[in-house]
C-alpha cells in the first residue's frame, strides 16, 4: 500500500511539471534552449577576465581574514591552517560586516 502512494506522488510531481512548464512556455513565452546557453565571443572574453584574477583575489582575502602577511606563492596549507586556527579561536567573534552594521544601527 505504501509503495503505490509513492508512486502516485511520482506521477503527480511529473503531471504538475509538465503542466507548469507548458504554461511557461505557451502562455509567457519563456523557453530556454541550448542556444541560450552558448556565449558569444565578447561575454566569453568578459568571462575569462573575470576568472583570471579570481585565485589571486581569493588568496588576498583569505590572508586579510586571517592576518597574514601577503606574501606572493604563499603554501595553501598555510592559509588554511591560518584560517581554521582562527575560526576555532573562541576569543574572536567573527560577524559578517553587513549584519554588524544592521545590528548597532
Amino acid at each position: 500500500m505504501a509503495f503505490a502512494s509513492f508512486v502516485i506522488a511520482g506521477i503527480l510531481l511529473s503531471t504538475l511539471g509538465r503542466l507548469f512548464t507548458n504554461y511557461l512556455q505557451s502562455i509567457h513565452g519563456f523557453t530556454c534552449g541550448i542556444d541560450d546557453m552558448i556565449l558569444t565571443g565578447g561575454i566569453e572574453k568578459q568571462r575569462t577576465e573575470l576568472i583570471s584574477g579570481s585565485y589571486e583575489k581569493t588568496v588576498e582575502a583569505v590572508t586579510r581574514f586571517a592576518d597574514i602577511k601577503h606574501k606572493k606563492g604563499i603554501d595553501e596549507s598555510k592559509l588554511r591552517t591560518a584560517v581554521q586556527t582562527k575560526l576555532r579561536n573562541p576569543d574572536v567573534r567573527i560577524i559578517h560586516p553587513t549584519i554588524h552594521d544592521l545590528e548597532f544601527r
